[in-house]
């Protein structure tokens, strides 16, 4: 079993190793580092709410399970602080996700703990869009009473891990840094011999920090002439790694090639491609208009071995799409970039599908910040969906749950309309001729939200359709077509008197029935009802006193 263990481990390091130097890698870093970016502003915006007392209250909130990919099998945990400007879309929410190494998760590396765990911190907007408007995922809010002293004590262990992983990252990016240059140093006296090489930075813009960083090493064969300055090297970098796939096309006389900037497409010549001798583009398109009777054109730059152009090979696009292509060669520059390894602090370790995962970093969120807590996980403290359970019976979680599924419902609605089950409904194509039995049937209210759900993934002339519907009409609230109701505040509190237990109770009653308030008492009573009462269980007795005022726990309970 050992020995299986460390073949796939090979493996998953050999993979990632030949996609390392790519300059898509390179796009995928740079795009990684907005995402720190913006936790880290999020993360600013929530503290400065906590100074102004702005939290009222904290929530689970527990997306679906999904087959879309292994960890989504098991739902996904997110937590919510609650404001008090009516909005709850802006509210600031946290996920703790596997803050993965490259452009691919890996599911090995979900499992052997290869990635830290990172606090993804954006808007609940942002997460609605996230999976229930693009992955058809309801969420469901679990209500947390606290006192502001807990929120507060949760902001600190935020506030730890989050300078955890930015040293960790520091260090990470000195370490890489060190050794991308020698890798590149040894690629280049292998391809080009002990001097005939230079190696140089390439530099980006860091938002996170606000200053050009280095991110990959270019290597580059030396010409006849030195080269002057990073500019003239950037420039060898490309023309190289151009004549490198120039000369891998090998054409014949009745070939030509479509150079597509990264990529290069021999082709036979024939006679759907027209061959215009003009630099200028203008020009070339008006000839290339006139010549196939259309604008539906595609233009190619003529270049030779060392970029010099000489005009345009012009095609329809149909031809274009039914282009027989002999060969395709990546224009691949020589590079090397710097090795993303996983930050991890060390309060919330490394990611792994069925300990530490989103569920159980919640949960040493919580013990850190010093909650009530039971002393064991088991499954429900394991998978993400049953989480909820796990924090009713720590005493956490004493009210049944809302759940955001405005979509849901429609996307329901929309099936029964046209007499499809669920499953149906999944591969549902939207014939345009359709839209009129839909729209019959519908609320202007769902009008908004099916425009909001489908036009980026609809044909422009169906989403047209339904523009047209809903253009003069007032446009209904955001949380109102998706359905993130606002809870009453009296419900995130914690009540010291019987009198405010009888009115939370009250509450109770109003947004659900007695069989679902009963479901979660039942599971507080399990824990009310223990011989033994694990230490952790009474790390604050605000929690258990507000227990006691709904007469979930008796009133010697902890004592």
């Amino acid at each position: 079993m050992i020995v299986k263990t460390l073949i796939l481990l090979c493996l998953l390091f050999n993979i990632q190793a030949q996609e390392l130097d790519s300059v898509e890698f390179l796009q995928w870093h740079l795009q990684k580092s907005e995402l720190y970016t913006n936790s880290k502003k999020y993360i600013k915006r929530l503290k400065n709410r906590v100074k102004r007392n702005e939290i009222i209250g904290l929530e689970l909130i527990s997306a679906e399970a999904s087959d879309e990919r292994v960890e989504s099998k098991f739902g996904h945990s997110l937590f919510r602080f609650v404001d008090n400007d009516n909005d709850p879309g802006n509210d600031i929410t946290i996920s703790f996700v596997a803050d993965v190494d490259g452009p691919k998760a890996s599911n090995l590396a979900g499992v052997v703990g290869k990635y830290g765990v990172y606090p993804e911190v954006k808007s609940l907007r942002l997460f609605v869009k996230q999976y229930v408007k693009d992955q058809s995922r309801p969420l469901e809010r679990y209500i947390i009473p606290a006192s502001s002293e807990m929120i507060d004590s949760l902001i600190v262990t935020l506030d730890l891990w989050w300078e955890e992983l930015l040293s960790s990252r520091k260090e990470i990016y000195l370490e890489s840094l060190s050794n991308a240059r020698k890798e590149a140093q040894l690629k280049g006296r292998e391809l080009f011999g002990e001097d005939g090489f230079e190696i140089f930075e390439l530099k980006f813009f860091d938002t996170e920090n606000q200053i050009d960083m280095t991110r990959s090493f270019g290597i580059v064969q030396k010409g006849d002439l030195p080269y002057l300055d990073d500019t003239q090297r950037d420039k060898a970098l490309y023309l190289q790694a151009y004549q490198r796939s120039y000369d891998e096309l090998y054409l014949k006389e009745d070939e030509v090639f479509l150079n597509l900037f990264g990529e290069l497409w021999k082709i036979k010549k024939n006679e759907s491609i027209l061959s215009i001798m003009n630099h200028d583009i203008n020009v070339a398109t008006k000839e290339a208009i006139s010549h196939f009777g259309h604008s539906e054109i595609k233009l190619f730059r003529i270049v030779d071995r060392n970029l010099q152009e000489s005009g345009f090979y012009a095609l329809t696009k149909e031809h274009l799409e039914k282009l027989d292509i002999l060969k395709k060669v990546e224009i691949s520059l020589l590079v090397k970039n710097l090795r993303v390894k996983s930050a991890a602090s060390e309060g919330l370790g490394k990611y792994t599908f069925f300990s530490n995962n989103c569920a159980g970093a919640v949960i040493k969120f919580l013990k850190k910040s010093n909650f009530p807590h039971k002393r064991t996980r088991g499954i429900q403290g394991r998978v993400p969906v049953k989480l909820h359970k796990w924090m009713s019976r720590s005493l956490l979680v004493p009210y049944p749950s809302f759940v955001i599924d405005g979509a849901q419902k429609l996307r329901n609605k929309i099936a029964r309309i046209l007499g499809f089950s669920a499953k149906e409904f999944l591969d549902y194509r939207f014939p345009e001729h359709q839209w009129s039995i839909i729209s019959k049937y519908i609320s202007n209210e769902d009008k908004f939200l099916f425009y909001d759900l489908y036009a980026s993934k609809l044909p422009a002339s169906y989403i047209e359709m339904v523009r047209r519907e809903i253009t003069g009409l007032e446009a209904p609230d955001y949380n109102q077509i998706y359905n993130i109701k606002l809870s009453e505040n009296k419900l995130y509190t914690l009540c010291t008197n019987k009198e405010c237990g009888s009115e939370v109770k009250n509450l109770l009653k109003k947004y659900w029935n007695k069989k679902e308030i009963k479901k979660v008492k039942k599971l507080i009573d399990r824990t009310g009802n223990n011989t033994f009462i694990y230490s952790g269980l009474k790390s604050r007795p605000e929690v258990l006193n507000h227990l006691k005022a709904l007469k979930y726990l008796e009133s010697d309970f902890g004592e």
